[in-house]
Order: C-alpha cells, then structure tokens, then sequence
C-alpha cells in the first residue's frame, strides 16, 4: 500500500467527520437522541460509534490499551465527542506522519471474540477498515440527518479531491 493513498484517505476520512461533525452540532439535543433505527439508533449514538471505530483501531494499530477516560460513548454531549475526536485526531496524525513504508506491511496480530480467534493482517489492511468503517456508519448518519431537517452537504471522496486540486486554469 502506497503511504501517499493511506494519508490521502485518512485525510478524507477527517474531512468527511468533519462535514458531518457540522451539520450534528446544528441538531437540537432531542433530536440527536430520538430514536431512528440503523445500528446505533440515534444521531448521536452513531456520531460517538463512528469516532469509537476511529479510537478503537488506532490503538489497535499501536499495541496500546484505549485509556477508560477516552470512551467516546460515556459523553454525553456533542462538544464533548468534538473535543474528543480534536484529540484522537492529534494522535492519528502523528501515527501516519511518522509511518514508514516497511511498517505499513508489516503484520499485526489481534484477537477477537475473547481472545479466541487470533488474526493477522498487514497494518495497511486494518487502517483502511477505520475508512470503510466510517463510510457505513456516516451513510447512516446522513440519513437520520436529512430525516431532522438538516441535509449534509456532498461527503463523495471525488468532492474531497475536487476542493483540493481547486478548478482547472
């Protein structure tokens, strides 16, 4: 896996948060609570999942234990989730600074349902799981979004790469 396309993507993948991050701060905290369905059920609970998928495969990534005073479900409003997610954002960038090539293939092995099933993957794999991962779970974000009145403006990875590259001359 290319470095240059990893970063590219998890430079995406914060933009996106961020996107959405500004449309859920405009819903009000009923609405951000109600009840609609999908995996985590509410606005909010699906705004502190996708950061938890983010929180949770990080440190994974780097063999460390998630500090108990950083669980993203245990806020309770969103400036708290925001702080949180500016924090975890900090780290996430300095672990891909400061990726080398070699390290993003090598392998990681990681248990999974009690320690019972152990896996092995290249770093490179489980990193672009964080994407994907938020890709699911923000869809269903901007539905329930859009379903309050609030319609996210376009989150299309072209879109991304079209604010960065500007118009053509």
């Amino acid at each position: 896996m290319d470095l240059e396309m990893l970063r590219s993507l998890f430079a995406y993948d914060h933009w996106v948060n961020d996107r959405l991050m500004g449309v859920v701060q405009l819903v009000s905290d009923e609405r951000l609570h109600e009840p609609m369905g999908g995996s985590f059920d509410t606005i909010f609970g699906t705004t502190a999942h996708i950061l938890q998928g983010e929180m949770f495969y990080y440190y994974r990534w780097t063999g460390q234990e998630q500090p108990g005073t950083s669980r993203p479900s245990e806020k309770r409003t969103i400036a708290e989730l925001r702080d949180l997610s500016v924090q975890h954002r900090r780290l996430m960038d300095q672990f891909l600074r400061e990726l080398a090539p070699d390290a993003a293939h090598a392998p990681i092995r990681y248990g999974r349902r009690g320690g019972e099933v152990f896996y092995e993957l290249p770093l490179w794999q489980i990193m672009l799981q964080v994407v994907n991962h938020g890709t699911h779970h923000r869809a269903e974000l901007a539905d329930m979004l859009t379903r309050v009145g609030h319609p996210p403006p376009p989150t299309d990875l072209i879109v991304y790469y079209q604010e960065q590259a500007g118009p053509a001359s």
